[in-house]
């Protein structure tokens, strides 16, 4: 569709001083494609929101059991998340003007990638995977050890550090 036909079949009104555009009507096939879209969105989260958390999800297929492979997919998973709730942390600090967990944001960085390959690595039982848990165990140790200076003062420096040594166990264990 052309821009000339977007603004022909636009209405603009004008509304508490700002300029509003009104879509043009969605023919019914694309409504029932956007529905049909909606409600497999909904689908999707029923689970989670009827109390299921994402660990008893992981259970299904490649981590089904409890073995040192199904421990170090969640476990570096897991490291994940936190570490993307940690580099949050970490770049409100600098947007204040502090600076003093630049070391933290880049460990952080590295072992948020780290976590990553190892899991889906490990997930897809790859021949690399024991290779990669070891540079993923020593990126945690390393997190986990600077993660310790912070600490006290910050919440997610602990949970992160706990979340790294965790991980470092389960390595550990996937490696043999």
């Amino acid at each position: 569709m052309h821009s000339q036909e977007i603004d022909q079949r636009a209405t603009v009104t004008l509304t508490e001083g700002l300029d509003a555009v009104e879509p043009p009507a969605l023919d019914p096939s694309r409504r029932r494609m956007l529905a049909a879209m909606g409600a497999l969105a909904a689908l999707g989260t029923m689970p989670l929101m009827a109390g299921a958390s994402a660990d008893e999800h992981a259970a299904h297929g490649a981590m089904a059991g409890n073995t040192p492979r199904a421990a170090l997919i969640a476990a570096a998973s897991h490291c994940v998340t936190v570490g993307q709730a940690c580099l949050a942390h970490i770049l409100r600090i600098f947007k204040s003007g502090d600076t003093a967990l630049a070391e933290c944001g880049i460990l952080v960085d590295s072992t948020i990638a780290a976590c990553q390959a190892t899991a889906k690595l490990a997930l897809n039982d790859s021949a690399q995977a024991k290779a990669m848990a070891a540079v993923c165990l020593q990126e945690c140790e390393d997190c986990a050890k600077e993660c310790r200076k912070h600490a006290k003062q910050h919440a997610i420096c602990e949970e992160m550090a706990k979340s790294c040594e965790e991980t470092v166990a389960a390595a550990r264990r996937f490696i043999g």
